[in-house]
């Protein structure tokens, strides 16, 4: 039998994303599950978003090659902005060093793109649902 995806209850998610398609998808796709969505095209804009709105935003979803800010420099700038933050890298390639030294310096996940849509919801809920 299929599994029914993991859908949302609500939260709220910032996606940061510059290739405009995928954020359209990812928006349409995350909407459509039940979340609320927060769009940045850069990581600068990302940034900004967080300061403003972090009290409600749930996770953050970033790309790890960004312009202005790289995924990485986002991520400390939200940690800095909120010890707490939740954050799923979506990346093409990354070193294992790398993905483990941000794993280890908070980042919850890491899904590799092309990624399916029930690999991501699966991730979401996973990292929402966890204790932090």
């Amino acid at each position: 039998r299929l599994e029914t995806p993991a859908l949302g209850r609500g939260e709220t998610i910032l996606v940061i994303e510059d290739e405009e398609i995928l954020r359209m998808l990812m928006r349409e796709m995350l909407t459509r599950s039940g979340y609320k969505v927060l769009e940045a095209k850069d990581g600068e804009e990302g940034v900004t978003l967080f300061r403003a709105e972090h009290q409600s935003i749930d996770v953050v979803i970033s790309d790890m090659g960004l312009p202005v800010l790289s995924g990485e420099q986002v991520f400390h700038e939200l940690r800095a902005a909120d010890r707490n933050v939740r954050l799923i890298f979506s990346t093409g390639y990354i070193r294992d060093e790398k993905r483990q030294e941000l794993l280890d310096a908070g980042a919850k996940r890491f899904i590799h793109k092309p990624y399916r849509v029930d690999e991501m919801l699966a991730a979401l809920r996973e990292v929402l649902d966890a204790p932090h």
